[in-house]
């Protein structure tokens, strides 16, 4: 018979392991919690939708940082195309 431990107790095992080594917390990784289902593929299903769903947050968070990051250069380049525009009014 193979050596057969549940999730949860492997959880256990390393929790207790890194409760060892300080900061060792931060290698372990939440578990989502899925909804238990009788029918395996719509179990399937619900899982891959909260991946997509946590995916799709940090992409969207992803963006709103890189935009509001581009801001300042937008406007340092407006600035300078006023001037290469009052540059070239002159001549």
């Amino acid at each position: 018979m193979p050596n057969c431990i549940s999730l949860l107790e492997v959880k256990e095992l390393v929790e207790e392991h890194f409760n060892q080594v300080p900061m060792g917390h931060l290698l372990i990784p939440k578990l989502p919690q899925m909804p238990t289902v009788s029918d395996p593929l719509l179990h399937q299903v619900h899982c891959i939708r909260e991946n997509m769903q946590r995916l799709e947050e940090g992409l969207q968070s992803m963006l709103l940082t890189k935009v509001e990051e581009g801001d300042p250069a937008v406007d340092a380049l407006t600035w300078l195309e006023g001037l290469v525009d009052e540059v070239m009014d002159a001549m």
